[in-house]
């Protein structure tokens, strides 16, 4: 979680490897998630773009995923989050995945 706060390439890069691996504890793997939402890391966009659609994510952390791409803004995202949208996730994840897609689609 501490690495979160630090937007070194060093943690951005130890927080991608707790969030892919799947022996870690879920508090711990969404922490890290998390952490990578709170930095808008561009390298973490395909990662926090799975966990946002994952099920077995906490519904806040995919929620703060959602937002995280939004704010990255990175039409990269859209794909992941389009997918998301024509689903059925639950309303908070759906809300912060439109939140995200007007974000995304907004002229700068």
């Amino acid at each position: 979680m501490t690495l979160g706060f630090w937007d070194d390439p060093k943690s951005v890069s130890t927080l991608l490897a707790i969030a892919h691996d799947p022996t870690r504890p879920r508090d711990v793997r969404d922490e890290a998630l998390e952490a990578l939402a709170r930095l808008e890391a561009p390298e973490a966009i395909e990662t926090l773009g799975e966990a946002m659609a994952d099920p077995r994510v906490d519904e806040i952390t995919r929620c703060k995923c959602a937002d995280a791409l939004g704010e990255i803004g990175n039409p990269a995202a859209l794909p992941a989050l389009e997918a998301l949208a024509k689903g059925e996730p639950p309303r908070q994840v759906r809300e912060a995945v439109r939140r995200a897609i007007e974000s995304i689609g907004r002229p700068t």
